[in-house]
């Protein structure tokens, strides 16, 4: 969350791209990786699999028929921001993919206590794909809170407070369903999740 406030500042130097912009988006890369322990995802290294996430991924979750190779490449020509690139599809189709079976791409039926949280400002998983999951769940004790300006990671990345220790909003919302699985919830922590600054954020 603390660190969208210098995505202008980024971004204006990634366009701009003159001799002192590499030297400061080198210099910012390489303390963001210092600052997350070398990656930039939360989770340690022991418990996430490249392997694993690409069998399940290629071999359930593309579109079948899956795009050719030119659209691929289409598509990320016109990408801001693009993690991969359409190299990618040449190891999808040499991956040896297992089978789709009849649960693939379907919601399974369920009356247990839900609670899904959602951030406005989340990249990884957008406000979209969160809405269509949450109107497969509207039962009773299913609720589906959206995070005002949240990003990815929204028990963290909700923060109504800048003193340390403070529960961010989503952590509020969280021990509440915890506490009473079936009881209402009361998300007003959502109205004071805190604006970005952008005001020292300068290129």
């Amino acid at each position: 969350f603390e660190l969208r406030d210098l995505v202008p500042a980024v971004v204006a130097r990634a366009i701009r791209c003159n001799e002192d912009d590499v030297t400061a988006l080198t210099a910012f890369v390489s303390n963001v990786r210092q600052m997350t322990g070398g990656g930039f995802g939360p989770e340690p290294e022991e418990l996430s699999s490249d392997v694993l996430g690409f069998h399940i991924a290629f071999s359930e979750m593309m579109p079948s028929p899956m795009i050719t190779r030119a659209q691929l490449a289409k598509m990320y020509e016109g990408a801001v921001f693009a993690k991969d690139d359409p190299s990618l599809y040449d190891a999808y189709e040499a991956w040896p993919k297992y089978a789709r079976d009849e649960h693939v791409g379907r919601y399974p039926s369920t009356a247990t206590p839900m609670l899904l949280l959602n951030g406005t400002l989340d990249p990884q998983t957008p406000q979209e794909l969160g809405e269509e999951v949450a109107s497969h769940y509207r039962g009773p004790s299913q609720s589906f809170v959206l995070l005002p300006r949240a990003a990815h990671g929204t028990l963290y990345q909700s923060p109504v407070s800048t003193r340390p220790g403070d529960d961010a909003c989503g952590m509020i919302v969280w021990k509440q369903f915890l506490g009473g699985p079936t009881s209402a919830l009361d998300t007003g922590c959502t109205a004071r999740i805190l604006p970005h600054d952008f005001s020292d954020a300068q290129p």
